[in-house]
């Protein structure tokens, strides 16, 4: 029986295109963009699929720093409620084009909207 949202939207093969997509559509983003100039994207890409995947219950685990330090950085840049709103916005936006199902959709922004005071310092 398929429980975990990690399953029902594709596992690993879907994860890993939503993060590419995400991030190009970030990157392209003039508001948010500018706080990734000196960053490797390749291994932002892979932290970022390690992260999505535990937080959905895949079987990955997840070593990156706490959200609140890794976000430290942005944070001193200014990075506000308005530039994670708009990281929402594009993910969801992500899920769409990877065809994940509206609900599970609304599942996973609410998860990821959970993250929010961490990120910000909060």
């Amino acid at each position: 029986m398929i429980d975990k949202l990690y399953d029902k939207i594709g596992g690993r093969a879907t994860i890993n295109r939503l993060v590419q997509i995400f991030y190009d559509r970030v990157l392209a983003d003039p508001q948010l963009g500018p706080y990734f100039p000196h960053t490797d994207m390749a291994t932002l890409r892979a932290q970022q699929a390690m992260f999505v995947s535990m937080l959905l219950g895949g079987s990955r685990s997840f070593n990156g720093r706490d959200l609140t330090a890794a976000h430290a950085g942005a944070r001193a840049q200014g990075l506000n409620d308005a530039h994670f709103d708009a990281l929402l916005g594009h993910f969801g936006e992500s899920l769409q084009q990877v065809d994940v199902a509206e609900d599970y959709a609304r599942e996973i922004l609410a998860l990821l909207e959970s993250t929010r005071n961490a990120v910000l310092g909060r």
